[in-house]
């Protein structure tokens, strides 16, 4: 499946959408806040940015053994050192620079250390890394692999990004199958975007991300939820301290919806610049 992103917003501490003419870039102050909206590339065809499509690094390729094969990858991040982290659905694994298998950490259960099933993983200051487990535990893990804490967040916490400076943005969600009372047809509603520190505590509130586009489902008594095809998405980042929220179409329906993510699962771990 893939996504087709037609609008941006850039905000130091808030994003949202608003109903202006697409061929404009407009900036304006919100409470303090500025906001730079985009609805236009600011580059052309000849000087858009590519991906090599050789990689710099294959880490099926790096080493043999299970520990240099992978299934349903979540997320990769480079630490400081130039070692790599890859996310899987129940554990962590480390690799040396050059692709070597160091290390892994997590196993399945629902202890310290252990997971359900990772939904994410940030990087934060000291290449201390936030492991996200489908019951909004956060385990906080050394770059070492040892386990440090664990703390919780709210539930319907489907997504959380470093902001620098101790405190982490999170994305709730608002459990779409649990609060539906309708008769089925497309639904759409905001996320609320909130700021915590490292510890899980709530700081405030910073806005809302657009949501997503899903199909509700009625059957009798049975409900069913899934992603449309060419449904509107939308998706948050940061970088630097800076929230970026865009929104656009995906391509392709997902099935009944498990996980309201619009990437799909690597199937390989793989590095390019």
């Amino acid at each position: 499946m893939r996504c087709a992103t037609w609008g941006c917003c850039v905000s130091a501490l808030a994003c949202g959408g608003a109903d202006v003419d697409p061929s404009l870039v407009t900036q304006r102050d919100s409470a303090g806040v500025q906001i730079v909206e985009a609805f236009r590339p600011a580059w052309g065809d000849s000087s858009r940015g590519t991906v090599d499509p050789e990689p710099i690094l294959d880490l099926t390729r790096s080493g043999t053994g299970e520990s240099h094969e992978f299934f349903r990858v979540g997320a990769m991040t480079r630490l400081s050192d130039g070692r790599v982290v890859v996310s899987g659905q129940q554990e962590i694994r480390l690799y040396a620079a050059a692709g070597e298998f160091l290390g892994s950490f997590g196993r399945e259960w629902e202890g310290p250390g252990e997971f359900r099933q990772i939904r994410g993983m940030e990087r934060v200051s000291g290449d201390t890394l936030l492991l996200l487990d489908y019951d909004e535990r956060v385990t906080v893990v050394t770059p070492d692999l040892t386990l440090s804490r664990t703390f919780s967040l709210p539930l319907f916490t489907d997504a959380i990004y470093d902001l620098g400076g101790g405190t982490l943005l999170v994305e709730l969600g608002y459990g779409s199958m649990r609060t539906y009372e309708g008769t089925g047809g497309l639904r759409r509603e905001p996320w609320s975007l909130w700021r915590f520190d490292l510890h899980g505590t709530r700081i405030d509130s910073i806005g809302e991300s657009a949501g997503f586009e899903e199909l509700m489902i009625t059957r009798g008594e049975s409900l069913l939820s899934t992603l449309p095809f060419f449904a509107r998405v939308s998706q948050v980042a940061t970088r630097g301290g800076t929230i970026l929220a865009w929104f656009g179409r995906c391509h392709g329906g997902r099935g009944t919806r498990g996980n309201r993510r619009t990437d799909p699962h690597h199937q390989t771990a793989r590095l390019s610049a």
